[in-house]
């Protein structure tokens, strides 16, 4: 018993790279073209739920912004709307993007 507490501690001090998750819903307040990539501001969030292994804090998305996959006119739709599903910070990557 002692041993499993002891990997079981060890394992929880131990620092790991992950790819950041979160589940969100939220209202968009602009949505712009910047290098070739749409990305979109939030305005706020109705639902938003980091992963309890690798969290992608709230923070992080508000400061950051959405990398989404869309072209130019379908980027200048998404102004004001409502948009929900994953958001990801691959390994490495300070960009989040919308999964």
């Amino acid at each position: 018993m002692k041993k499993l507490l002891f990997v079981a501690l060890f394992l929880s001090s131990t620092a790991y790279a992950c790819q950041e998750e979160s589940q969100f819903a939220a209202q968009i307040q602009s949505a712009s073209m910047l290098n070739g990539q749409c990305v979109l501001d939030v305005k706020s969030f109705s639902h938003y739920r980091p992963s309890v292994m690798c969290p992608l804090w709230e923070s992080d998305v508000l400061n950051q912004g959405i990398i989404i996959d869309l072209s130019s006119s379908e980027c200048a739709k998404m102004n004001n709307s409502q948009i929900s599903g994953y958001l990801i910070r691959p390994i490495g990557s300070n960009d989040i993007f919308f999964d």
